[in-house]
């Protein structure tokens, strides 16, 4: 994981963080780098439209093709993720901001600047409540109610 905190299937960086190659001679120049962000959903949509199927709609996903071939690429609004193992625990990235709520918090968003701190050593909460505020907000919205994945809360400990 290198300088990034956490493990695989967890919401700091060192859970999902995770380096991307492509290799596609004649299309992606070798060697170039790219700090674009992009997620797992957004593959189905990026082969389907570098193979000319249609991209379906109703999906979070969006093409990186421009991206791939060294055009301006559309950014994601934002990006969230919840995991079930450890009882109910999300995270957002919006922008550079990144904030982590985990069910043994009882609520609590911990809040990192992955600009100024990819290892996510400084919880920033405290001082951008502006942004804490809008990051709770997307966690309440971005979810959709699943009976295969259903909110657990965790006892207190």
């Amino acid at each position: 994981n290198g300088i990034y905190r956490g493990w695989k299937r967890d919401l700091y960086e060192g859970g999902i963080h995770v380096p991307f190659l492509a290799r596609w001679p004649g299309h992606v120049p070798a060697g170039r780098k790219s700090e674009q962000v992009f997620a797992f959903w957004d593959m189905l949509p990026t082969i389907a439209e570098l193979t000319g199927a249609p991209i379906p709609e109703g999906i979070d996903g969006i093409s990186m093709a421009n991206a791939f071939l060294g055009r301006p690429q559309q950014d994601h609004e934002y990006l969230y993720w919840e995991f079930h193992e450890r009882g109910f625990d999300q995270a957002v990235r919006l922008g550079t901001w990144k904030g982590v709520r985990r069910s043994a918090s009882h609520g609590a968003i911990e809040l990192y600047d992955l600009a100024a701190d990819p290892a996510e050593t400084s919880d920033s909460a405290a001082l951008h409540p502006d942004v804490v505020r809008r990051i709770a907000a997307i966690m309440s919205s971005a979810r959709t109610e699943s009976a295969e994945f259903p909110v657990r809360k965790q006892a207190p400990q």
